[in-house]
C-alpha cells in the first residue's frame, strides 16, 4: 500500500470513527438532562479536567516513543524496536500507578473546587476514582497502540475504538435511562477502555510476535527520558490549553456555568481533534518519509499540501460552528443553554487559531525540535492562566476562552518561526505569506456566512437546520475552490484522490 493510500485509508476510519463518537456524546448528553440532571454534565467536565492533570504523568512519552521509533522501523532493526517497546512499558507501567495513587489523593479535595457544591463528598470521590481507573489501565498498553500508529495501522486501533465505543454507548444509554445511576455510566467507560486496549494489544502480540519478547537496552531508557523531559513544558502548555477552563469556571462561577459552557467547548473540542486525527495519520506517515528520504523540496510539498488541508478543514468547520451551533445547541438541549454570541465568537475564533497551527505541532514533533517547544510553552501557558483568571473575574464565561486565544496566537506565531525557519528558513517568507492569506480568507468567509444568516430567519427545526447546513457548506466549498482550484496544493490532493478511488473500486 503507498503511502498517500496508507493516509487517505487512516483518515477515513479516523473520520467516521470520530463522527460517530461525536454523534454518540450528544446523544449521551441529553438523556443527563433529560434522565439525570444538567449538573452532571458540568461534574462531568470537570472530572475531565481533572482528568487531564492527571495525564500530566505521562510527560509525553508517547510523542519521544514515535519519534525514537522512525528510524528502527525504516531500517527495520528489529532488536531496536523491542528495546524501545519494553522500555516504554516499563516506563507506562509505573505511569499508571501513579496516577491511580494520585487519582486517590485528588478525591479527597474534590468538594472544594466546585462553588456551592451540592453533591454527596462521598458520592464525588467514588465517581472520581472509578473515573481514574478507567484513565489509568490505558497506560499499562500504550506502547503496543503507539506502536501500531507509528506503522501506520491507526485504521486499525480506530476500527477496535469504534466497535467497543458502540457497545459501551448502548450500556451507557441503559444506564441512565433504564438504572438512571452514574456510577453504573462510568462503570461501563473503565470497562470500555479496558477491554478495547486489551484487544488491540492481542492484535499487536499476533502480528508481530516480537514484541512480547523481554528486556531492553538501559541506553534507550535514557534515550527515551531525554527526549520526554524536553515535552514536560509542552505537556503542561497543553494541559492548560484542554484542561483548565472548567476548573477555573467551577472555582470562580459554579458548576452551572460550567455546564453551559462545557456543552459548546465539548462541541468544538471534538471537532478540533477531528482535525488533530489528521495530523496523526500524517505525522508517522511524515516522519517515516524524513527517514527515507532528505530532500527538503519533498518535505515542503508534502507539508504545504497538509497545511492546506488542514486550512480547508478549519476554515469550513470554524464558520459552520458559529453559524449554526446556537441553533444546535438549542435544538438537542434548549434555548436556555444558549450562551453569549461573542463568547461563540471568540472559541470560534480559537479553534481556527489552535488548528491551523496543527502542520507546525507535526513538524516539531517529526524534527525531534522538543527543546525549541520549552519556552514558548512556559511562556504560552503563563498568558493563558493569568489572563483567564483575571478575565473571569471581570467578564465571566468569556475569560478563559480570551484566555487561550490570546495564547494560541503567540503558538503560532512561534512554531512558525522555529519549524520553519530553522530546518526549512528559504521557505519561510513562503509559508508566512499562506499563513496570512489563510487567516484572511477564514475572516471572510466568516463575514459572508454571517451575513447571509442575519437574511433567514427561520423556527429552529431539525429540517430547517439541515437545509442552512448544506446552502452554507456550499457556500464555503465554493468559495474555497474560486481561491485554490488552481493551486498546486489542491492538484495534488485531486490526482491522488482519484488514484486511490480507482485503485479501490
Amino acid at each position: 500500500m503507498t503511502r498517500i493510500a496508507k493516509i487517505i485509508k487512516n483518515t477515513t476510519f479516523g473520520i467516521v470513527s470520530k463522527l460517530v463518537v461525536l454523534l454518540l456524546n450528544f446523544l449521551i448528553r441529553k438523556l443527563f438532562i433529560v434522565f439525570l440532571s444538567s449538573e452532571y454534565i458540568g461534574l462531568n467536565s470537570l472530572f475531565a479536567d481533572l482528568l487531564g492533570l492527571l495525564n500530566l504523568a505521562d510527560l509525553g512519552l508517547g510523542m519521544a516513543l514515535q519519534y525514537n521509533l522512525y528510524k528502527p522501523i525504516a531500517d527495520k532493526d528489529e532488536n531496536k524496536i523491542i528495546s524501545l517497546l519494553n522500555a516504554a512499558k516499563k516506563i507506562y507501567n509505573t505511569i499508571g500507578m501513579t496516577v491511580i495513587v494520585l487519582g486517590i489523593v485528588i478525591s479527597f479535595f474534590l468538594q472544594y473546587l466546585i462553588k456551592d457544591n451540592a453533591f454527596d463528598c462521598f458520592l464525588l470521590q467514588n465517581i472520581f476514582i472509578l473515573y481514574v481507573l478507567s484513565n489509568a489501565v490505558t497506560y499499562f498498553f500504550a506502547h503496543k497502540r503507539l506502536f501500531l500508529q507509528t506503522l501506520e495501522y491507526i485504521y486499525i486501533t480506530n476500527y477496535v475504538d469504534i466497535i467497543i465505543e458502540i457497545l459501551s454507548s448502548i450500556l451507557k444509554i441503559l444506564a441512565i435511562v433504564v438504572f438512571r445511576n452514574f456510577y453504573l455510566y462510568v462503570f461501563v467507560e473503565l470497562l470500555k477502555n479496558l477491554i478495547s486496549n486489551y484487544i488491540i494489544s492481542r492484535f499487536c502480540d499476533y502480528k508481530y510476535p516480537a514484541v512480547k519478547q523481554s528486556g531492553y537496552d538501559k541506553t534507550d531508557v535514557a534515550e527515551l527520558c531525554l527526549n520526554f523531559k524536553e515535552l514536560i513544558p509542552n505537556k503542561l502548555s497543553n494541559y492548560v490549553f484542554f484542561n483548565t477552563d472548567n476548573t477555573v469556571l467551577s472555582v470562580l462561577l459554579g458548576i452551572n456555568v460550567v455546564t453551559l459552557y462545557s456543552n459548546y467547548a465539548s462541541i468544538i473540542n471534538q471537532l478540533f481533534w477531528l482535525g488533530a486525527l489528521i495530523a496523526s495519520v500524517v505525522k508517522v506517515s511524515f516522519g517515516n518519509m524524513i527517514q527515507e528520504n532528505r530532500k527538503m523540496d519533498v518535505h515542503m510539498k508534502w507539508f504545504s499540501t497538509y497545511l492546506f488541508l488542514q486550512f480547508v478543514f478549519s476554515s469550513i468547520i470554524g464558520v459552520l460552528m458559529y453559524v449554526l451551533i446556537d441553533d444546535f445547541i438549542t435544538l438537542f438541549y434548549g434555548y436556555e443553554f444558549v450562551i453569549d454570541e461573542i463568547c461563540v465568537l471568540f472559541l470560534v475564533l480559537n479553534f481556527f487559531v489552535d488548528s491551523i497551527q496543527q502542520p507546525f505541532s507535526m513538524l516539531i514533533e517529526v524534527e525531534g525540535e522538543f527543546k525549541a517547544l520549552r519556552k514558548q510553552a512556559f511562556a504560552c501557558m503563563i498568558i493563558n492562566i493569568v489572563i483567564s483568571v483575571f478575565a473571569t473575574f471581570y467578564i465571566g464565561i468569556i475569560g478563559p476562552i480570551l484566555g487561550t486565544f490570546i495564547a494560541n496566537i503567540a503558538s503560532l506565531v512561534y512554531r512558525i518561526f522555529v519549524c520553519i525557519g530553522k530546518h526549512y528558513k528559504s521557505y519561510l517568507n513562503k509559508i508566512l505569506k499562506k499563513i496570512l492569506t489563510f487567516h484572511f480568507i477564514f475572516l471572510t468567509e466568516l463575514i459572508l456566512v454571517s451575513f447571509v444568516k442575519m437574511r433567514i430567519t427561520t423556527m429552529i427545526t431539525i429540517a430547517n437546520f439541515s437545509v442552512k447546513a448544506i446552502c452554507y457548506g456550499g457556500i464555503l466549498v465554493a468559495i474555497t475552490w474560486i481561491f485554490f482550484h488552481k493551486t498546486e496544493e489542491y492538484s495534488l490532493i485531486k490526482s491522488n484522490a482519484k488514484k486511490f478511488m480507482v485503485n479501490r473500486f
